[in-house]
């Protein structure tokens, strides 16, 4: 099963490395500066289940019904042909001042291997109670592949709601960018629209 999901990977290919640097980070939604990502491919697939893929395309909150959708998987990370893990994709956010213990709610993510709802492995913001919104993300390792859900929070009022999607996948983006690692965005479309801003298109980073 494995095997079929990294040929549809190397099918779609790698393109492109950004060069975007990072951004300072900014408590205030509203005033975190815009990023012009490279265009990436125009993904030729749409991927409408976990089982076309390594990656999860869900996070999910426990329900009455089991489990519910809540938010996209909008980038993901092809480690299976390196010796990094989900400790170094965390590391970069981490030596960039986001923390890794804070206020947050726990969510799941659907492991295709296990057929279980697997609790985040590991999450990073830029603060902990993120009063006036901040960027946050949500981490999932399987089988060297690393599925992650990055959005803004609006601010606390008292809970957080989204803010974006589209704006902390493309600080994403540029952050790894700026420590070298390959980005791809749009390299992959998961049929998991969802509002205010995400489209489908996701991004694709590797070491």
């Amino acid at each position: 099963m494995v095997g079929g999901r990294r040929r549809f990977l190397t099918k779609l290919g790698a393109v492109g490395l950004a060069t975007v640097g990072g951004l300072s980070a900014l408590p205030d939604p509203e005033a975190e500066p815009g990023v012009d990502p490279p265009a990436g491919i125009e993904p030729t697939e749409t991927v409408s289940s976990e089982s076309q893929t390594p990656f999860a395309l869900w996070q999910y909150r426990p329900s009455s019904d089991g489990f519910t959708p809540t938010s996209p998987i909008n980038v993901v990370f092809d480690l299976h042909d390196s010796d990094r893990t989900l400790e170094d994709v965390v590391d970069v956010l981490r030596s960039d001042g986001w923390l890794t213990t804070f206020e947050e709610y726990a969510r799941f993510a659907y492991d295709v291997r296990s057929e279980t709802y697997e609790r985040q492995h590991e999450t990073a913001a830029q603060t902990y109670y993120g009063g006036f919104g901040r960027h946050h993300v949500r981490c999932w390792e399987f089988d060297g592949y690393v599925s992650m859900q990055a959005h803004q929070d609006t601010p606390a009022a008292p809970k957080h709601g989204i803010a974006s999607y589209e704006r902390t996948q493309e600080l994403i983006g540029a952050k790894y960018a700026d420590v070298g690692w390959a980005v791809s965005p749009n390299e992959l479309r998961f049929e998991n629209e969802s509002s205010p801003d995400h489209d489908g298109l996701v991004t694709v980073i590797r070491p």
